[in-house]
């Protein structure tokens, strides 16, 4: 910052410093770059402006941080120059280029300027910084234009003339070495002469254009050869004019003549350039001033899906979009056409390929009169726009990521051991005041003093060949609460293997450590559960045919040498043979879409006897949809198949006494009752018909007598019947379940039809009444709770089971309703079909009937256990 001469400048410092708010307000609401500093030339503060500008914080500017915002070249100057400025109390003004908040650089005019007390003494400096980015520019735009002229002047051959016309007699000046291999800077010469240095082919062309200006009062202009004495050839490209007499007779010609040997070298060059663009992956084109093209590579071609005919001499906006050629191409040609570079971002829409995102690139190609071509070099960045696109969207997800996963990013700086937090770590650490920066030994002070010796290790851990780390650790937060964190770090070194700084993440893993102590707790839990319930885990390679299972095996298979390691061919050996056909089954049925199964069978001691285990599996599949693995539960479930086994005979014997009884009771009224009910109504009859001489009243009493023992005998039929179906002995189940359904009818309000198809011959007696039964029950709840009036009831045989079905039309109930139902008609059901190993199932829909189907095995096929080693594959 070089001192200003005009000490003028110089403030006096007002008698009271009560404004210097408002002179700081006033210095935020200036829209320039103001400051201020203390005597000593730290800044003490930084307008909004200048904050905005550089995106430094107001500390962060303060004292001499003011320097991270300048250019790292221009730094060092800038200090000296305040330096002086400083020790001289005068004012002083310099460049610099300072950073943007975007990261770029601008020119900026810094000025400063003391103030005074009343003893002359500077008690504060002010200075602005003047933005002259766009004057640094011309002015470096306007240095190359010179240096440009300067080279083109030295290093351009051109020569002038100045012909007579009456006399013929030519004065020639300029490079004529160079052009013409003349040793002089001028040389008196005729026409005629200029000519004979003129190639052969072109003197007649030459001539002509000579001919023509004079003629018609126009600009001479030609391009053409000339030969050098040392038969060296040249092209020159020559300007000039007539000036006429005032009678009309031309009597001068001025005009210059320019070596554009190189231009023409060029040109052949650029034919060469133009097959070399044609293989490149960009879009090339050249165009010359007046808009029109001169080349366009294949690229260029494709994108528009033009020819080149349709391309080469015609004007831009022919070929490209004419509003998008008015709205932007043009005014950057324009300025590409002043001499500049030009580099510009666009969007354009393509016939084919739709909007593409361009980066476009002008470069001037000069010539004699200035720039006469333009480079257009256009690159699709449609790809890396979409990929910057993403990363902005993936760091917005990480960002939310670390919002929401309570994680925060963080840097220590070794050299000034200053450790620097994102904004997420006090949602984690949970205290505004520690968002400001702190050093490590500060940090250090808030990890659990359990954690520290841990914490400090792992950053002597690190070096060049090892420089990352992970640890978990607690922090104690301001209101003592301790939080556990995750860190994950990589340092980085010099080249002498000094630790420069880290960066890393940290994430709160509270939660986790609580879920992880849960989870101990419930393996421990477990664990106590599978010893006090007698089960332990298994696991089958179907490679290896390999069963390893825990520990807890041992109490259940004792009598094994190793129970922990088995094969699946040799525990198959072990399983009972009626059950070894359920053991293999869920290995025949699983698939990748249904891969857990539950079985339980018998295996057999070496003293004949039998354990029952329950096995509950998950099966492991490939990707091909082979069984890889199978991993699961196996429970000691003898006490209960025991108990289940006393209960089922107890349920058959009480049924089986159940029906005994019931048969008994119905012949009981059968043979005895209803016998002497008839002979009862038999008398009653007689003594009814012999009643001639009785009174009215004793004859209708008689009547009445006769009805009720009618209906009593018939009631007592019906009660027998209902006991114990003497059909279903007789003539069989058909013909009993098509009774009962007339007999419901008749009853009634109940209108029951009755099919049948494929019933076999032969049933036994068991199933035959189990059905009838259900049947039975049936009935009675679509009378009692239905509120139908018809219902049917199918019979079906199906080779190796029958079915039963009844369904009615009435108001129907919910799935719940039939899970919780716990009334005794289906809990006798479903009891009944247990015995005779049948299922029953339920449904219904309010407001759409019920529908109940037992289904019963007439017999079991059991299916032998081969030798192949297959019987085996769902064990443990």
């Amino acid at each position: 910052m070089s001192a200003s001469p005009n000490r003028r400048n110089k403030k006096i410092l007002p008698k009271s410093l009560a404004a210097e708010p408002d002179l700081r307000h006033a210095m935020d609401v200036i829209p320039q770059l103001v400051w201020s500093a203390f005597p000593d030339g730290s800044v003490e503060f930084c307008n909004r402006r200048w904050l905005e500008y550089t995106g430094l914080t107001a500390e962060q500017a303060q004292g001499w941080g003011w320097k991270a915002a300048i250019h790292p070249e221009d730094a060092a100057e800038l200090v000296a120059s305040w330096n002086r400025v400083l020790a001289e109390g005068v004012p002083g003004e310099a460049e610099a280029r300072m950073r943007k908040t975007d990261g770029t650089f601008r020119w900026f005019l810094i000025r400063a300027a003391p103030m005074l007390n009343d003893q002359g003494r500077i008690v504060r400096w002010y200075g602005t910084n003047t933005d002259i980015e766009e004057r640094k520019r011309a002015e470096q735009a306007r240095s190359r234009a010179n240096d440009r002229l300067r080279l083109a002047m030295t290093a351009s051959a051109s020569v002038g003339w100045d012909s007579d016309v009456k006399s013929g007699r030519d004065v020639w000046f300029g490079d004529l070495q160079t052009i013409f291999g003349i040793p002089s800077d001028t040389y008196a010469a005729s026409v005629e002469e200029f000519l004979r240095y003129v190639h052969p082919d072109d003197r007649r062309r030459v001539s002509e254009a000579l001919a023509d200006a004079r003629q018609n009062r126009k600009l001479y202009a030609a391009e053409f050869r000339i030969m050098r004495p040392d038969g060296t050839v040249r092209w020159l490209a020559a300007r000039g004019k007539f000036y006429y007499a005032t009678n009309g007779e031309p009597k001068r010609m001025l005009g210059v003549s320019f070596d554009i040997t190189e231009r023409k070298l060029a040109d052949e060059k650029l034919r060469e350039y133009e097959k070399a663009v044609e293989g490149a992956e960009e879009m090339f084109a050249v165009v010359d001033r007046e808009g029109r093209y001169l080349i366009a590579n294949r690229k260029f071609l494709h994108y528009r899906s033009m020819t080149k005919e349709q391309v080469i001499g015609r004007l831009v906006p022919e070929v490209l979009n004419k509003g998008v050629f008015e709205a932007v191409v043009k005014k950057q040609l324009d300025e590409c056409f002043l001499g500049k570079i030009v580099r510009y971002e666009m969007k354009y829409t393509y016939p084919e390929l739709g909007e593409r995102d361009l980066f476009i690139s002008y470069f001037p190609i000069e010539g004699v009169a200035g720039v006469e071509r333009a480079v257009c070099i256009l690159q699709d960045i449609t790809e890396r726009k979409r990929t910057e696109e993403a990363l902005r969207k993936s760091e917005e997800r990480f960002r939310l990521a670390a919002k929401a996963g309570r994680m925060y990013a963080y840097e220590w700086d070794v050299a000034t051991d200053i450790v620097m937090r994102s904004e997420e770590h006090v949602n984690v650490l949970g205290s505004s005041k520690q968002a400001k920066p702190l050093t490590r030994q500060q940090l250090l002070a808030t990890v659990h003093p359990d954690d520290r010796a841990l914490f400090i290790g792992s950053l002597d851990q690190l070096s060049p060949e090892n420089p990352t780390t992970r640890i978990c650790y607690r922090v104690l937060r301001p209101d003592g609460s301790v939080v556990w964190l995750e860190k994950n770090a990589k340092a980085f070194f010099d080249e002498a293997g000094r630790m420069l700084n880290m960066v890393g993440m940290v994430a709160d893993i509270s939660e986790r450590k609580r879920i992880e102590e849960a989870l101990r707790e419930s393996e421990e839990w477990l664990h106590l559960a599978v010893q006090a319930g007698r089960m332990y885990a298994f696991e089958w390679d179907a490679t290896t045919d390999v069963i390893v299972r825990s520990g807890e095996c041992a109490d259940i298979l004792n009598w094994i040498d190793d129970p922990t390691r088995d094969t699946g061919r040799q525990f198959a050996a072990r399983v009972h043979p009626d059950d070894r056909e359920a053991y293999t089954a869920p290995e025949m049925v699983l698939t990748p879409g249904n891969p857990t199964y539950k079985t339980s069978y018998r295996v057999l001691r070496p003293d004949g006897s039998a354990i029952w285990l329950e096995a509950n599996g998950h099966v492991l599949f490939d990707d091909q949809g082979r069984l890889q693995r199978i991993i699961g539960m196996v429970a000691d479930v003898t006490g209960r198949k025991l108990a289940e086994e006393a209960l089922f005979s107890l349920s058959r014997r009480l049924i089986e006494a159940q029906e005994l009884e019931r048969a008994r009771i119905a012949r009981e009224l059968h043979d005895d009752l209803s016998q002497r009910m008839a002979l009862l109504q038999v008398s009653l009859e007689q003594v009814t018909q012999d009643s001639a001489g009785f009174s009215s009243k004793t004859q209708q009493q008689l009547h009445n007598i006769t009805k009720v023992c009618s209906e009593v005998s018939s009631t007592l039929h019906d009660l027998s019947h209902q006991l114990h179906p003497y059909k279903l002995d007789t003539l069989g189940l058909v013909a009993a379940l098509g009774g009962l359904c007339d007999e419901f009818s008749r009853q009634h309000n109940l209108q029951v039809q009755f099919v049948h198809h494929d019933v076999p011959g032969q049933i036994p007696n068991e199933v035959t009444l189990c059905l009838f039964r259900i049947a039975q029950e049936a009935l009675r709840n679509v009378v009692k709770h239905s509120g139908g009036t018809e219902a049917e009831v199918e019979l079906s045989g199906h080779g190796d089971r029958i079915d039963l079905c009844i369904s009615d039309s009435g108001v129907g109930f919910s799935p719940e309703h039939v899970k919780a139902e716990t009334g005794l008609g289906l809990i006798s059901i479903r009891e009944r079909l247990r015995l005779v190993g049948g299922h029953l199932s339920v449904e219904s829909e309010p407001s759409h009937g019920t529908r109940i189907r037992a289904r019963v095995p007439l017999f079991t096929i059991k299916s032998e256990v081969t030798g192949d080693g297959k019987a085996h594959k769902a064990g443990a």
